[in-house]
């Protein structure tokens, strides 16, 4: 069974569901952005104090709760963030 839209209608619903995806886009490229200077200061504070520039079982976390939310996909995109210092 296929559902009658009215064309217009519909085409302003999908422009607007974009806006607003690209919106969201531009808040997370700008939360990725300010994760990263932040791994890069916490990277530098660390090896200032004499540790290692990064800690493996916080990476593991990281990876962990973007696992348990996002599956797979998660997984991927912690790598993604996590490499991004």
């Amino acid at each position: 069974m296929t559902a009658i839209i009215e064309p217009g209608v519909a085409e302003l619903d999908v422009h607007r569901l974009y806006d607003e995806m690209d919106r969201l886009d531009a808040d997370i490229l700008a939360a990725v952005l300010q994760r990263t200077e932040l791994a890069r200061r916490i990277a530098t504070a660390r090896v200032d104090a004499g540790s290692p520039r990064v800690t493996h079982a916080h990476d593991l976390d990281v990876i962990r709760r973007y696992t348990a939310e996002l599956g797979g996909s998660g997984t991927a995109l912690a790598m993604s963030l996590l490499r991004l210092r």
